[in-house]
């Protein structure tokens, strides 16, 4: 009878045990409820996977959608990273990381999706123990930066081109602040051709580099940039030297680091404005010859005109005897 009642306990107890298993189980599936809805409707991915093999143990939509492919959260659980993703750096790495340092933050992880997308994922992950299992496992959340990733590659490409383009030229090339003129930046050949060296012209205000007489367009010009971006010009700039150049010059501005600047292309010029110089000059020269051939004719009728006049009064009579 005893041992009745003492089993009789011992079924009461793991019933009330249970329970209570079971009412902590939907304690925390309810806690985690606004956690898991806010983690849905977000654009940050969760995922906790083993640490050994990396089959993943939960993930929520975000993760999926980042992966690219057409299967449900409820599909994803069981598989392995591997399954679902190419590889482009070492399978194991990022794992061994997390497995020495016991934590990953802001980690830039490559991949490519099985339809062969490039992506790039921001990740912050962390070691711990499952609470059933007590295996290792990796909890992470991630952000999908694959659009920021290609447009900083984009900026990066653009800049070295540009740098390369600005160095190269062979045409000099200025960049100044727009608000005050002082010269941030010269090509090579800015020093070149002006005489100039980097030091004595970084600091420098743009319009000292011109002919007092080409400082009045050229501050004309800058207002307009402020509405149009862009405008064109003829100056006369004073090299080191002394000496005067004729240049084409464009100016256009545009933003770098939340600032407005403005690129100065220069052209020497100063051969073609001779050679208009000359040209203007044999046309001069031209209209005054053919003005003064033009007077010539005209004498040359006028004295015509003249003899025939002369020669009508000293003409003898018809019938060729003089009057008696």
């Amino acid at each position: 009878m005893l041992y009745i009642f003492a089993f009789s306990l011992i079924v009461v107890a793991l019933f009330f045990m249970l329970v209570s298993l079971i009412r902590r189980i939907v304690t925390f599936n309810e806690a985690q409820k606004p956690f898991q809805e806010l983690l849905d409707n977000t654009n940050i991915g969760y995922c906790k996977y083993k640490l050994r093999d990396g089959v993943i143990l939960e993930a929520n939509k975000g993760f999926v959608e980042m992966l690219n492919i057409n299967m449900s959260v409820k599909n994803v659980i069981g598989k392995s990273l591997s399954e679902l993703i190419i590889y482009v750096q070492e399978e194991d790495n990022v794992r061994e990381i997390i497995k020495t340092r016991g934590a990953l933050k802001n980690y830039e992880y490559h991949f490519k999706t099985l339809n062969g997308k490039e992506k790039c994922l921001l990740m912050n992950a962390y070691l711990n123990k499952d609470s059933h299992t007590r295996e290792n496992v990796v909890e992470a959340l991630v952000e999908d930066i694959t659009e920021e990733r290609l447009s900083y590659e984009a900026m990066v490409e653009s800049e070295e081109r540009y740098k390369k383009l600005f160095m190269n030229s062979g045409d000099i090339v200025v960049i100044y602040k727009k608000d005050n003129s002082r010269i941030e930046e010269i090509n090579p050949m800015t020093e070149i051709i002006l005489g100039y060296n980097e030091e004595e012209l970084v600091g420098y205000s743009f319009e000292n580099l011109f002919h007092p007489t080409s400082r009045k367009i050229l501050n004309e010009c800058q207002k307009d940039i402020m509405f149009r971006g862009s405008c064109n010009l003829d100056a006369v700039v004073v090299c080191k030297n002394g000496n005067y150049l004729n240049m084409g010059v464009t100016l256009s501005t545009f933003e770098h680091k939340e600032e407005t600047l403005v690129m100065a292309i220069m052209k020497d010029i100063s051969s073609l404005v001779k050679s208009r110089e000359e040209e203007v000059k044999r046309k001069n020269e031209m209209e005054d010859f053919w003005k003064a051939s033009l007077a010539r004719e005209e004498r040359i009728k006028d004295l015509r005109r003249e003899i025939d006049e002369s020669g009508q009064e000293t003409k003898e009579p018809e019938d060729g005897h003089e009057a008696k």
